[in-house]
């Protein structure tokens, strides 16, 4: 989730800067970690070490991992050059790599790149609202 008032025109804006890079799987605004004692932003210059924010505030530019909560993604670069599931988690004994770093290191393999947009913030939300009414159903 995006505070800004002109939440629509900066996702576009993210976009529109990040195809001029060119070969770009994924661009996304930094997020915070949901843990109140560590709010620091999910953006990773070498994963599991975050990238100095000095480097990514106020302006688009590469990195190697990047949080997927308020994110635009390539399709034609992910449906050219990735296989599905795009994303997944991945388990070794009792920990796990989450779907965000997976998903980047593949956008990577596959020769692409993973941008950071430091003129936005996101956030996670912590307690979504559940929404209750009538059902809606798409298509019959």
């Amino acid at each position: 989730w995006h505070d800004a008032d002109g939440c629509g025109y900066d996702l576009l804006q993210m976009i529109s800067d990040a195809d001029r890079v060119g070969d770009v799987g994924i661009v996304a605004a930094p997020v915070p970690r949901r843990d109140p004692q560590n709010t620091q932003f999910m953006v990773y210059d070498r994963f599991p070490h975050h990238m100095d924010q000095k480097l990514y505030d106020g302006q688009l530019v590469e990195c190697e991992t990047v949080a997927t909560a308020l994110c635009a993604l390539n399709l034609d670069f992910i449906k050219r050059y990735l296989t599905p599931p795009w994303f997944s988690f991945e388990w070794r004994g009792t920990s796990f790599t989450s779907e965000d770093v997976l998903f980047c290191h593949k956008v990577r393999v596959a020769g692409g790149k993973v941008m950071v947009d430091g003129r936005f913030r996101a956030k996670h939300l912590q307690r979504p609202e559940i929404l209750t009414g009538p059902a809606l159903v798409l298509g019959t």
